[in-house]
Parts: C-alpha cells; structure tokens; sequence
C-alpha cells in the first residue's frame, strides 16, 4: 500500500509540474493560419496588420522574419509583452504581384517551439 501512495503522490507532483510549466511557455496566437486581405489596389499601398496576442506570462522576442516574394514587413515588434496584443505590419508590393497570391511569412522567436508560419493571401485589383 505504502508503494502505491508514493507512487500516486510523484505521478501527481509530476503532473503538476508539468502544467505549471506548460503554463509559462510563451505562445503567439494569430486570428488564424490563414490570413485574408481582399483586394489590393495598385494605387494604394497601404500596410496591412497581421494581429496576434501573447498568450504567457513570458515575454516573447521577435528575433527574424522571413518574408516570401512580394511583399516587405514594415512594422515588426523586438518584443512582445505578456497577455498583450500587438501586430506586424506588412506592405504588398503591387509592381511585382498580380492577381490572385498566397505568400508565406515566417516568425522565428525567442520561445520553444519558437517557428510560427502564417499564410497571407489577396487579390491585386486593377
């Protein structure tokens, strides 16, 4: 009997551990995998926000962006604050895409598992 109560209270001790420490870990969370930014037209360009929330109590550093053909990231956070909501700014650029795109940007942060890919797709109007 004695072997099972020790045995239940490290299972238990472990269990918990590992939910507190899962707890910690920082995670971005994006509105989605797949990012929608209708029509762009040629003659405005304008940035557009990909919104995301820190969802830890750890502060998360945006350590690279990589970014696919066609457009530039113009606004990107160093670091992003715990339970706060921040965005990263990106802008298309209309000379070298047309019509219908699907792009990937990639995040590589500071976290464990610190690789976050977000699709960005739109439609180049005129």
């Amino acid at each position: 009997m004695r072997q099972q109560e020790v045995i239940f209270v490290l299972f238990l001790a472990s269990f918990i551990f590992t939910t507190k420490m899962h707890a910690q870990e920082a995670r971005l969370a994006f509105e989605s995998d797949l990012i929608t930014i209708g029509s762009v037209s040629k003659s405005n360009p304008r940035v557009h926000y990909l919104h995301f929330n820190n969802r830890s109590k750890d502060t998360v550093k945006l350590l690279e962006t990589h970014v696919s053909y066609g457009y530039d990231v113009v606004y990107k956070p160093e670091l992003i604050q715990p339970n706060r909501r921040d965005s990263i700014g990106i802008r298309i650029s209309n000379d070298l895409l047309k019509g219908p795109f699907r792009k990937v940007l990639t995040l590589i942060t500071s976290e464990s598992p610190g690789v976050y890919s977000i699709k960005i797709s739109g439609n180049i109007i005129d």
